[in-house]
C-alpha cells in the first residue's frame, strides 16, 4: 500500500503505448482504489470504543478520501503531450 504500486501499475501503461491518457486513467483508478482500500481498513480496524478515535465509517471515510487525495497529486503529470520512451514490441 505504497506509492509504487501506482507509479508501476502506471508506467507499465505508458511506456508500450505512448499514450497519456491511458496512463492518466490508469494513475486515477489506482489512487481511487488505494483510497477505498485505506478506508475500509481503517473503517475495520477498532469499534473505536477503545482507542476513543470515533465512529468507524467517519474515520473510515476522512482516511480514505486523503489517501485518495494524497495519491492523486502526481497524476496530472502524466497528461504531458510529448511523452516519449524507449519502444518495446508487443
Amino acid at each position: 500500500m505504497d506509492g509504487s504500486s501506482r507509479l508501476g501499475a502506471a508506467v507499465r501503461a505508458a511506456l508500450p503505448r505512448h499514450n497519456t491518457w491511458e496512463t492518466f486513467v490508469v494513475g486515477l483508478a489506482a489512487s481511487v482504489g488505494a483510497g477505498i482500500s485505506m478506508g475500509f481498513a481503517e473503517a475495520a480496524s477498532d469499534d473505536g470504543s477503545l482507542t476513543g478515535r470515533g465512529a468507524p465509517w467517519l474515520r473510515g471515510t476522512v482516511c480514505g478520501l486523503m489517501t485518495a487525495n494524497r495519491r492523486v497529486g502526481p497524476t496530472p503529470a502524466y497528461l504531458i503531450g510529448d511523452f516519449w520512451g524507449p519502444r518495446f514490441s508487443p
